[in-house]
């Protein structure tokens, strides 16, 4: 199947939104959580369990388009976990529309499998990663990262 490669764009504003969507997933999950709000090499966002005082730094990847590569780059490895986005924008003449953001939450050692050896980018791509939708909304791994248990 054929790539689509859609233009370049400034996608500040979509990726800063996507950080703060995933913040408001973490939250209503019951997942205490912060933004970055300077930017820390690695991270986006940090999640705390004040019981045993862990935290597990989150980068967030956001893809906006739903015919992008399903893919991401990733040039710091220096979180504990990566939350993928994909915003799901689909092009309708000169107007957007869009579905529900897909989610994944994906454990750091997870990513560095997946990613391409050969990309100086550091180019994830999704299909690199056996059993993908079995980390679809899968909170449960920052939970354990938290509570310091194994989920890879």
């Amino acid at each position: 199947m054929e790539e689509i490669q859609l233009p370049n764009r400034n996608t500040t504003l979509e990726s800063t939104g996507a950080e703060f969507f995933v913040l408001s997933l973490l939250l209503t999950q019951g997942i205490e959580a912060y933004k970055s709000y300077v930017n820390q090499p690695g991270y986006d966002l940090v999640a705390v369990y004040r019981a045993t005082g862990r935290t597990c730094r989150i980068q967030v990847k956001c893809r906006t388009a739903k015919k992008a590569p399903k893919q991401f780059l990733i040039d710091n490895l220096g979180s504990d976990v990566v939350v993928h986005v994909r915003l799901n924008r689909v092009a309708e003449g000169e107007a957007w529309s869009h579905t529900s953001p897909d989610v994944w939450v994906l454990p750091i050692q997870v990513v560095e499998r997946a990613a391409d050896p050969r990309s100086k980018l550091g180019k994830v791509r999704l299909s690199q990663i056996g059993d993908l939708e079995a980390y679809r909304d899968a909170w449960h791994v920052i939970r354990a990262h938290l509570e310091n248990r194994s989920t890879t």
